[in-house]
């Protein structure tokens, strides 16, 4: 029997952002695995992802955090698996709170950080938490990142790269000449910038004439 993972992506409502490569790369992997993913994302995402995967289409701007205390409610209360693929210090707070609340003994809760704003006040949070929670599964794509977790007391930390995806149906002109490589939010550690790097290194080395653009 496959497990469920619930997915949630509360500002996911077309192919714009990174979250939307995310999403995309962990169906993907998912398909030949032992496990199934249940995704719940803004309520205009009806036409992302087609019939791959199990759907809702959930979220509103305007209701977006009170819809998200309820979601999470509801799934810790059935003791669900929980993947925030783009956490932030709000799903930690409630989530905190929330399984404080039900006084239930949770393994199963994975929150990726992109990026976290180091403040005092977070630090004494982050400890807190940390204390009451210690299965907490906290991601992060960066050593730095990971460490300021790690370093307050959570166990469970994992270093995992954002997963990206390009879409098989992308179309590349081979007619004429290239004129130009753009690199579209590349300009962020934890976005592939070491290997943007690379890149710029290797055509210097070749004496390659194609310019290089960043877009930050």
């Amino acid at each position: 029997m496959k497990k469920t993972i619930h997915i949630i992506e509360p500002t996911l409502q077309d192919e714009t952002g990174h979250c939307c490569g995310y999403v995309t790369a962990l169906i993907e992997a998912s398909m030949n695995s032992n496990v199934q993913l249940e995704l719940w994302v803004g309520n205009n995402a009806k036409n992302l992802f087609g019939d791959q995967v199990k759907k809702y289409c959930f979220f509103k701007r305007r209701l977006r955090r009170l819809q998200v205390l309820f979601l999470y409610y509801y799934l810790l209360k059935k003791d669900a698996i929980i993947f925030i693929p783009t956490a932030g210090q709000f799903d930690l707070v409630i989530l905190a709170w929330l399984s404080k609340k039900i006084r239930k003994k949770h393994n199963k809760i994975f929150l990726h950080f992109h990026q976290y704003k180091i403040k005092d006040k977070k630090i004494r949070i982050l400890k807190k938490i940390a204390s009451e929670n210690p299965d907490f599964h906290i991601l992060a794509p960066t050593g730095k990142l990971l460490s300021v977790f790690s370093s307050n007391g959570f166990k469970n930390c994992h270093l995992v790269p954002c997963p990206s995806h390009t879409r098989t149906n992308t179309k590349i002109n081979t007619s004429g000449t290239l004129k130009y490589l753009l690199y579209a939010g590349a300009a962020r550690q934890d976005k592939g910038f070491m290997l943007l790097v690379k890149l710029i290194q290797y055509l210097n080395q070749i004496q390659s004439k194609i310019p290089v653009v960043v877009q930050i």
